[in-house]
């Protein structure tokens, strides 16, 4: 069985948003060709990881987004997650990355209020 080393779990914990308001784990997903995949992937559960749709804190723990996970510890992971992220992450690499989060959290928190004010 394939093993990943999820790069966005472990140096970025960023989300890629398409100008559409799709959210994807990582940019090399949302773009071609893995972002058909990631389409097709998710089918009929694909406008549930719209920003149109339901907010950014809601998207990251849905079933829909964390689908491409759980293919992780399975015999067949998402393609696109196999293409990039089976090789393990070099620590200095993670280590660069750790100052970023209190970064992106703060972002993830403001955009939910501004959308949430929006939605009133």
């Amino acid at each position: 069985m394939p093993t990943i080393h999820p790069r966005c779990k472990a140096d970025r914990k960023e989300v890629y948003i398409d100008s559409s308001g799709f959210i994807f784990p990582c940019c090399w997903l949302g773009n071609e060709p893995d972002r058909a995949d990631y389409f097709a992937f998710h089918g009929v559960e694909l406008e549930n990881l719209n920003l149109n749709n339901d907010l950014l804190s809601k998207i990251l723990v849905s079933d829909a987004f964390l689908k491409i996970e759980r293919s992780w510890t399975s015999v067949n992971p998402f393609s696109g997650c196999l293409n990039f992220c089976s090789k393990p992450i070099h620590p200095l690499a993670q280590e660069g990355q750790k100052e970023k989060q209190g970064t992106n959290d703060m972002f993830v928190n403001r955009f939910n209020k501004n959308v949430a004010k929006e939605t009133l």
